[in-house]
């Protein structure tokens, strides 16, 4: 896949929308769109506030356990290269 090696690889450099670092300060034109991009992910994925878990780390992390199995890696079997698709 390209030379990458293991799956944080392909979502580190391949599917990751967002790298790198903001020049700092923020210029008008950054604080601009890190305004729209945060108000369009809250419009578009909303969190209800009583799924947030506080402090419940194992919650958390079994949440986070189920997503991947369930919709990130889906049929993916440890040892193999993803597929072309992936």
């Amino acid at each position: 896949m390209n030379g990458v090696s293991n799956l944080h690889s392909v979502w580190d450099s391949v599917i990751y929308q967002y790298p790198g670092y903001p020049v700092m300060p923020l210029s008008t034109t950054d604080w601009n769109w890190y305004t729209t991009t945060t108000e369009t992910m809250s419009t578009d994925y909303p969190v209800n506030s009583n799924d947030i878990l506080p402090e419940d780390f194992e919650g958390w992390a079994n949440e986070s356990y189920e997503i991947a199995v369930n919709y990130v890696y889906p049929g993916f079997v440890t040892g193999q290269t993803p597929s072309a698709s992936y």
